[in-house]
């Protein structure tokens, strides 16, 4: 840094001096360039466009070809868009470092860092017994060299300190397998030293070079493949062979800051005239480039500290203070004359209306305010200027050398050239100015073009009243002749008509084709004639206009197989083999994008002058060629859930696996291209996802919200060059295949497990119903026997004794009497059983009639009331239904008889929405329900109203008799037979 401010401060008187022979060259000679070699267009980088620190320190391309910069605040990533910081402890950059094997070691203020790229992070190195030193890495190959501390040191698994005799910056000469032959470091104070090393990296040799006599400080040092060195410094450019000490010194006038190899050429970095250009050939500058203050496209400042160069040309140049400018070196294509730093330092106007190469190779330039500017052949050197402070409109040449000038105000003066002198325009009646010119190629007489009408000119001049009276509108702007016979004449922005030869004047035969444009120049290729007008170029041909390009074109020249067009918006090729357009601008190095009609100069060497609002601009148009350049974009950003993804460097990832819940996905898609990247189109497809791909321009953020669980790959394309990251988004662990599969496994155990229980739940069921079926068989058969035996085995017993005292001869009649009453009461006995096992009214009148009758058979044998209340509708009842509720209605009966001492009961039988509804009522003492045992009957009655499926309800309490519900559903009344 000391040895930086004492450089500054020696170089001042140099500075000055360079700026004054540069202000005398402009103002002297009479040349009109600044910089003597096609134009470089510089961009700019700065502060405003995201660099942390206008300083730069040093510069490097890595694999991928950004741009890394170190800064005396930071270092930085560029894309050719956007700038980014990596913060770094030691946050001033001494040198960046790349390895053979394509590695990043950053020298810092506190040390040396090395960016692991797989994951995008900066690994510290330490040296030992030296933390927080100035680091310098120069080379990696079986170990790391460093200059650190005021030396040169090595480090791998341990640390060696190899010598002092460096100031901090050493450049590698040769190396071999990993290991350094020798090396030129710069020495402390003034001179260079070369060092040769031996099988274990010790120092076998030094020579010094510049400490004494020829003394000079180097600033920087290239080392070529053949050992050439050649060193920039204070007094100079110099070349050195290293091993005899030989060299050649070269003064270019001021002290160099850094020099760059390209090509046969070196780029020079001076400390106040910007950058020179060196051919290693022919030893000598052959180009300078400088910051010109009227001209964004030049450098922003002159004090050049680091050129950088990729492999892909580009141009990096450290401006001191400034930032960085850069430029593509193979845009290299038009050189500039008379721009606007020259028209500046001259008082002369650059914006140039029309231009003519007369006879004696001078080229006259007419400008919008300031006359004519007289060039020498070249273009380079202003001979005169002619009518100073006029305004030209046009410059065309006349016969025997006279040269016709259009000035403002319908001012139109000719130029004799035996004379020397302009004089009116001898045509009296010509009030208004000529637009253009045609030669007859009968007589090379001149046609000139004007608002009035035609007019020829071989002398004298005249109107050609017949041309102007037959067509539509005489004011006349273009004339063209397609034969000697035949010529094409456009009225101002009116219509385009063919005439005939009619002596010396023309008459209109033919309307060709209503233009609402106006021609400014006209080129005949073959059958063809190409117009260059207000609305673009359009083809002519028997008849017919085809429009080919929209662009307001104002001038056209034929080169071999291309037509060259003027226009308001730069400067375009048409192919006439392929038909395609090429469009050059002011970032392919043109000096402008307006480009004025009849500025075209075809010089005698093949070289084509054209000019426009800024001045000239000189090319051949055999080696101008639409430069293409491949570029390959990356994924410098990935957000996860809009939160910045820090696991990986974006860049080199090539697969991403996300939970289910982490699948909003957004990607900064930046295409690597410092030349145009904002309108570099790329493509870009989710597969599996976007249904066809996406075309963008430039920096492109994409996001993804909610992706599905699955598979994806996102493709990007760019130049044909493919970018891949493959995504996938795990789905939740109940879509996964082996839940999935399990859960499949359970329901099948489950159902299967569900199957058994329930099937045995069913035969267990069946099996319980049918217990309490034979239960309920054998409770009826134990009931019917104790009926048969109480009732009628008493009275057949009885009827047994009567019948034995009969046959003893006891009174018969008597006998026969009481015999006739208990046969009848058997009779009768019998009957009632065997109507309660089957009554004959409920096979043969149904469930209705057979309740009634139940009621009054109760009501007559019992004297118990027994009220009835039935009202089914038209409803279907199946028959194990009314057995069901005929069984319930008997056992219900029987227990009121048996137990409640009830003097009434109520039977009714309703239908309803939910289904049938019995109810039953006595008015007896009633029971605890808790309390009392299920016996036969009420255990009989569950059963018949489980087998029907119906609902059962028994409310009773002490005191207040009994009530039950049975709701039949309305689905079970139609069995017809009996439900399990």
């Amino acid at each position: 840094m000391v040895y930086f401010l004492l450089s500054i401060s020696t170089y001042i008187c140099t500075d000055m001096r360079t700026y004054f022979c540069i202000i005398l060259c402009l103002l002297s000679g009479g040349y009109l360039y600044a910089q003597k070699s096609p134009s470089l267009l510089f961009k700019h980088l700065d502060y405003k466009n995201g660099l942390s620190d206008p300083t730069i320190q040093s510069l490097l391309s890595d694999r991928y070809g950004f741009l890394w910069i170190g800064t005396h605040n930071g270092l930085n990533r560029f894309d050719g868009t956007n700038c980014v910081t990596f913060p770094l402890e030691g946050n001033m950059i001494t040198k960046l470092y790349r390895s053979p094997q394509g590695e990043m070691y950053v020298g810092t203020q506190k040390g040396l860092y090395h960016l692991l790229e797989p994951e995008g992070r900066f690994q510290y190195l330490n040296f030992d017994n030296f933390p927080n030193y100035y680091a310098y890495p120069f080379y990696v190959g079986e170990k790391i060299w460093c200059n650190i501390a005021g030396g040169i040191a090595i480090r791998d698994s341990t640390y060696h300190f190899l010598t002092d005799r460096t100031n901090g910056k050493s450049y590698v000469g040769s190396t071999e397998n990993g290991r350094i032959k020798w090396l030129i470091t710069n020495a402390s104070q003034a001179g260079l030293f070369v060092h040769y090393f031996g099988s274990n990296e010790e120092i076998i040799e030094s020579k010094e070079y510049f400490r004494s006599g020829f003394r000079l400080y180097p600033s920087d040092v290239f080392v070529e493949k053949d050992s050439t060195v050649w060193v920039a410094s204070d007094k100079g450019l110099t070349r050195l062979n290293p091993h005899t000490g030989d060299y050649d010194h070269f003064d270019l006038g001021i002290a160099l800051n850094c020099v760059y190899p390209y090509q046969d050429h070196l780029f020079i970095g001076t400390n106040g005239a910007g950058i020179y250009l060196w051919n290693k050939t022919q030893k000598k500058v052959i180009a300078e480039y400088r910051h010109q203050f009227h001209n964004e496209g030049s450098l922003s400042g002159n004090q050049i500290m680091r050129i950088h160069i990729d492999n892909q040309d580009q141009l990096y140049v450290s401006v001191l203070g400034k930032g960085l400018d850069y430029t593509n070196l193979r845009q290299v294509q038009f050189t500039h004359l008379l721009d606007k730093e020259v028209a500046l330092a001259k008082g002369i106007d650059n914006d140039i209306t029309a231009m003519i190469q007369r006879p004696n190779g001078e080229i006259w330039c007419g400008t919008r305010t300031d006359g004519i500017l007289v060039l020498d052949s070249s273009g380079e050197k202003l001979v005169r200027h002619l009518l100073k402070k006029d305004p030209v409109r046009g410059i065309f040449t006349l016969g025997e050398g006279k040269i016709l000038v259009t000035l403002d105000q319908q001012r139109n003066l000719i130029f004799d050239p035996s004379t020397g002198q302009f004089s009116a325009f001898p045509a009296s009646n010509l009030a208004e100015n000529v637009t253009s010119v045609a030669i007859d190629p009968l007589d090379s007489s001149t046609i000139l073009c004007t608002p009035q009408g035609a007019a020829r000119w071989d002398g004298s001049f005249r109107f050609l009243e017949k041309l102007n009276s037959t067509v539509e509108w005489k004011n006349i702007s273009h004339f063209v002749f397609l034969n000697e016979e035949e010529v094409l004449v456009q009225t101002y922005y009116t219509n385009l008509s063919v005439a005939k030869r009619d002596g010396r004047d023309f008459i209109a035969t033919q309307e060709v084709a209503r233009t609402p444009f106006n021609i400014n120049a006209s080129v005949k290729v073959g059958n063809f004639l190409y117009l260059a007008t207000s609305s673009g170029l359009y083809r002519f041909k028997d008849g017919t206009l085809e429009q080919l390009m929209s662009a307001y074109s104002t001038d056209l020249l034929r080169a071999k197989d291309d037509i060259w067009i003027n226009t308001h918006n730069g400067l375009q090729k048409y192919s006439l083999k392929t038909g395609e357009f090429f469009r050059f601008t002011e970032m392919d190095g043109l000096q402008g994008a307006i480009f004025n009609g009849g500025t075209f100069v075809f010089k005698s060497g093949g070289e084509v002058l054209t000019a426009g609002s800024n001045g000239l601009n000189r090319f051949d148009p055999s080696e101008v060629k639409s430069v293409h350049f491949s570029s390959k974009a990356y994924i410098t950003k990935v957000n996860i859930n809009d939160l910045p993804f820090t696991e990986w460097n974006p860049i080199n990832l090539q697969a991403l696996t996300l939970n289910h819940n982490s699948n909003t996905v957004s990607f900064q898609i930046t295409p690597l291209d410092f030349i145009n990247p904002k309108f570099r189109r790329i493509t870009y497809q989710l597969i599996g996802f976007d249904s066809s791909p996406i075309s963008a321009y430039g920096v492109t953020d994409v996001r993804y919200a909610k992706l599905p669980p699955g598979d994806y790959v996102l493709r990007i394309l760019v130049d044909g060059n493919a970018t891949e990251l493959k995504i996938s988004i795990v789905p939740p662990f109940w879509q996964r295949s082996w839940f999935i599969v399990l859960s499949i496994l359970s329901v099948i155990g489950i159902t299967v497990l569900s199957t058994y229980w329930f099937g045995k739940w069913v035969k267990n069921n069946q099996l319980e119903k049918m217990r309490i079926m034979l239960s309920s068989q054998e409770e009826e058969r134990k009931r019917i026997a104790v009926d048969l035996h109480d009732d009628l085995g008493g009275r057949l017993s009885s009827l047994k004794l009567y019948m034995q005292a009969a046959a003893r001869g006891v009174d018969q009649k008597e006998i026969l009497k009481d015999t006739t009453r208990l046969l009848d009461e058997a009779i009768s006995e019998l009957r009632n059983i065997l109507f309660n096992l089957s009554p004959k009214t409920l096979d043969e009148n149904g469930l209705e009639a057979a309740i009634v009758e139940l009621g009054n058979n109760i009501e007559r044998i019992t004297g118990l009331k027994v009220e009835t209340n039935i009202d089914t509708g038209q409803i279907r009842i199946g028959r194990p239904v009314q057995y069901a509720v005929y069984r319930i209605s008997q056992e219900l009966i029987n227990n009121t008889l048996k137990h409640s001492n009830a003097t009434e009961v109520f039977i009714s039988l309703i239908n309803r929405e939910d289904g049938l509804v019995f109810l039953f009522e006595d008015n007896g003492k009633g029971f605890h329900m808790d309390e009392v045992k299920l016996g036969y009957g009420l255990t009989n009655i569950k059963t018949h109203a489980q087998a029907i499926y119906s609902e059962l309800t028994i409310d009773t309490s002490p005191g207040k008799g009994i009530a039950v519900t049975l709701i039949i559903p309305k689905d079970t009344l139609k069995f017809e037979s009996p439900p399990l």
